[in-house]
């Protein structure tokens, strides 16, 4: 059983004006799937979702309750509405505790300096998630990376990740993760035209005023 639980119900519709009414009803559209079981439809309360989502995260195990089944499943994927951020559709995969799974998981930064180096370089994140193959009861929360010493040029790799035991990173190993960089000088304001217009001005008059004393 897993620590994280939560309540769905059967979907009786589907198609995507079954959807809309569903969200206007306060619920999100879901669908659970596996190797061995047909699709199956669901639906879950939008406030409880969000609140679970927020909480939990993804590619972690779940209970899932069914009325009085509950299956052990993977959070798999959430997708959210681009403008509003809203939760419009999640799926989760029923899994075995003995077959490995393919899920994302997220990347930490830990260490002193989480945004400068010691000689002023810049802390960039270029990968916030990895991917790992394992079995489900193995799944890690995260995976820390220690940016501690680093300097103006350094960078970490996929390769230089480490995991757990039993948990093997699918992603490309020369994919950088992290890297250092010089902060970009802020560049100098323009002159305003109408400042340089002035300025003219100002040094016509001067003129002038030096040719009167000529004469």
């Amino acid at each position: 059983m897993s620590e994280a639980k939560i309540v769905a119900e059967m979907r009786s519709e589907r198609g995507k004006g079954a959807a809309r009414r569903a969200r206007r009803a306060g619920y999100v559209p879901a669908i659970v799937y596996g190797s061995d079981i047909e699709p199956l439809p669901l639906q879950l309360n939008k406030l409880a979702l969000e609140r679970f989502v927020s909480s939990f995260g993804t590619g972690r195990l779940v209970d899932l309750q069914i009325g009085d089944k509950t299956d052990l499943v993977l959070l798999k994927e959430v997708q959210r509405d681009p403008v509003r951020g809203d939760i419009i559709h999640v799926d989760f995969h029923k899994v075995r505790l003995d077959q490995e799974v393919t899920v994302t998981v997220p990347i930490v930064l830990v260490g002193e300096q989480t945004e400068r180096t010691p000689d002023g370089g810049l802390i960039t994140q270029l990968m916030h998630e990895a991917t790992v193959s394992c079995l489900p009861t193995r799944i890690p929360e995260n995976i820390e990376v220690s940016v501690e010493g680093l300097t103006v040029g350094s960078t970490i790799t996929v390769a230089d990740l480490q995991v757990p035991e039993g948990v093997t990173l699918t992603d490309d190993p020369e994919q950088v993760v992290v890297s250092v960089v010089v902060p970009r000088a802020e560049a100098e304001p323009e002159a305003d035209e109408g400042d340089a217009d002035a300025e003219a001005a100002a040094e016509g008059d001067a003129e002038t005023t030096e040719d009167s004393e000529d004469e």
